[in-house]
């Protein structure tokens, strides 16, 4: 449907949603997939701007193609969503710390940010750039902010384990990811004093 969507040269993203979004969910659902994953196989098929202007590019909010379309209209609403998802969903008590939360935690506070290091070093080895100039430092600190793992590790957490305590102690490991906040400020503090004795 997507697909057929785009060679028609639809320029309402609300078709895509509406029409396309509507049979992937019904076919994750019956095919025991979890529905909220919906718009995952039809945002390829969204039409785009020929050229990314990057990430941190203003004008890259004003371009009206479909899919800048789609991600100006959604942003808000999907981070409300998420909010209240998470707080429907976070409801564990503080005693459910286990194994399961050990591994969680290590996997957001250090998985997570060293992942994304060396995809992205290695995509700039293979010849892409960093948005916006980003240098090492920055992309790991960026990883380590990524870490905060409340929203959508709750989703996957809710989604893979049945109720019980596996499923509390890896929602106290997605709880307690806000650790990365503290660690991120202390990063950054830490990288803006190393600049600074540079400079001098």
């Amino acid at each position: 449907m997507a697909h057929l969507l785009k060679r028609r040269r639809v320029r309402s993203f609300w078709a895509y949603t509406v029409l396309a979004g509507s049979l992937s969910w019904a076919a994750l659902h019956f095919g025991g997939i979890h529905p909220a994953l919906a718009m995952v196989p039809i945002i390829p098929f969204l039409p785009h701007a020929k050229r990314d202007l990057g990430f941190y590019n203003a004008a890259e909010r004003a371009l009206p193609d479909v899919m800048n379309q789609f991600q100006r209209w959604w942003h808000v609403p999907v981070q409300l969503i998420l909010l209240l998802f998470a707080l429907v969903n976070a409801g564990v008590q503080v005693s459910s710390v286990g194994p399961g939360s050990w591994i969680v935690l290590s996997s957001l506070l250090v998985g997570k940010p060293l992942g994304i290091l060396v995809f992205t070093l290695g995509g700039i080895a293979l010849g892409l750039r960093a948005p916006g100039g980003a240098r090492a430092w920055d992309i790991l600190l960026l990883g380590i902010v990524a870490g905060i793992g409340f929203t959508v590790a709750l989703f996957f957490a809710t989604a893979a384990f049945p109720p019980g305590a596996l499923l509390d102690q890896v929602k106290m490991g997605a709880l307690l990811s806000f650790a990365a906040f503290p660690i991120a400020l202390g990063a950054g503090a830490s990288a803006r004093l190393v600049r600074q004795a540079r400079r001098r």
